[in-house]
């Protein structure tokens, strides 16, 4: 539990540095007030969640149980954290913020060890993956170079986000522990579809990443996605070969789950980009912070 509230703390850090260097970089304060309360909402939310993992964890370990009240708001901000961003800001830097920081809510509630921590991580992997790209922006030309780069960047980091807590038989991704403070009664499928969730989050955060790229210099969203498949396609292919059935059970069992993996990655991608298509609607692309201005 102190490496989850540790990875809150770094989190809220996080936000409050990018945010203030994009305030200092356009020399104005860019948010209405409705947006800056939804901003601040957000991160009382993480707050929140915060007080939350540390009072359910003790409840259990003192065998307490889960109470009605507690499940009640892990349920609420669960189900209404995620929704928030599309009353943030439309500027594509904050309602970037804004889905970093709504997403963030159901996946500390859901850790267990160090998986805020590497949260952290990525999410400022994902800033800096931006600020790049967008001053290093050309006119979007179909199936460059430069196209072809932030795809492969965009395989790379999400392979990052699913292997970064470890493989598929990893104790911190897949413990039914992490369900306990939403559930304590064994149901599989519900403990399965949520730990599934967790998993997809990051997935989701790089997506959303690739698509502010794409759009802040023309690119559709579609060209991006066949392009993204046409590279997992050649992974999998790659994985099938590597697939043995000879060895020990361990070498058998990775050869088999990454060739898994690989096919079951290309067939979220199209549900991950229509849910970043729906995070980021209406965003505004114009302006925004570069690599420079941070």
């Amino acid at each position: 539990v102190s490496l989850v509230l540790l990875g809150s703390v770094i989190l809220c850090f996080e936000f409050i540095v990018f945010t203030a260097l994009v305030f200092r970089a356009q020399k104005v304060f860019p948010l209405s007030r409705s947006e800056t309360g939804v901003w601040l909402g957000q991160f009382c939310s993480i707050l929140l969640a915060c007080y939350q993992v540390y009072k359910c964890t003790s409840r259990l370990d003192q065998g307490l149980g889960l109470s009605v009240v507690d499940q009640a708001i892990n349920w609420s901000m669960f189900v209404c954290c995620p929704l928030v961003p599309a009353l943030s800001s439309r500027k594509y830097f904050f309602r970037f913020t804004s889905i970093c920081m709504g997403l963030a809510v159901p996946y500390i509630l859901l850790s267990i060890h160090y998986e805020v921590l590497f949260l952290c991580v990525l999410v400022a992997m994902l800033y800096f993956w931006i600020a790049y790209e967008r001053s290093d922006s050309l006119p979007a030309k179909p199936l460059d170079y430069n196209h072809i780069r932030k795809c492969l960047f965009y395989v790379l980091y999400c392979y990052v986000a699913f292997f970064g807590t470890g493989n598929i038989a990893s104790i911190s991704s897949f413990d039914i522990s992490s369900t306990y403070r939403f559930t304590t009664v064994f149901a599989p499928f519900l403990m399965g579809a949520i730990m599934l969730l967790k998993l997809l989050i990051p997935f989701g955060l790089c997506c959303c990443a690739l698509v502010v790229i794409n759009r802040s210099v023309g690119i559709q969203d579609t060209a991006s996605f066949l392009l993204v498949s046409a590279i997992s396609d050649l992974l999998t292919i790659n994985f099938f070969f590597l697939v043995t059935d000879s060895g020990s059970w361990k070498d058998i069992g990775e050869s088999l789950s990454h060739f898994a993996i690989a096919n079951l990655y290309i067939v979220t991608q199209l549900g991950l980009f229509c849910a970043a298509a729906f995070l980021l609607h209406g965003t505004v692309y114009e302006g925004g912070p570069h690599l420079k201005s941070l």
